[in-house]
């Protein structure tokens, strides 16, 4: 009765081995791409902006087709300047 176990342990410790190499080859997994960390402007900051504009205008009067009147009436002209300046401070 030994030597019938032993020698059915043997032949299905020798057969296993022989069993896998029918089994396909594992797939190449390539590795994940390296993740760059993105810049997150987290911090203290500081800043200053500004800006400006200008402009002429000159009016006539003009009937409801669009047409000027005759003798020309003008209204006037207006020239018009202005600026902005600021300034900003925190953290994020």
């Amino acid at each position: 009765m030994k030597k019938v176990l032993l020698g059915t342990i043997a032949v299905i410790a020798l057969a296993a081995p022989a069993s896998a190499a029918d089994l396909a080859a594992r797939p190449y997994v390539k590795a994940p791409p390296t993740v760059i960390p993105i810049y997150d402007w987290g911090g203290f900051y500081i800043g200053i902006n500004g800006g400006g504009g200008f402009a002429h205008q000159c009016w006539d009067v003009v009937n409801t087709a669009g047409v000027v009147v005759a003798p020309p009436v003008g209204m006037g002209c207006r020239n018009a300047t202005g600026g902005t300046v600021g300034s900003q401070i925190g953290y994020r």
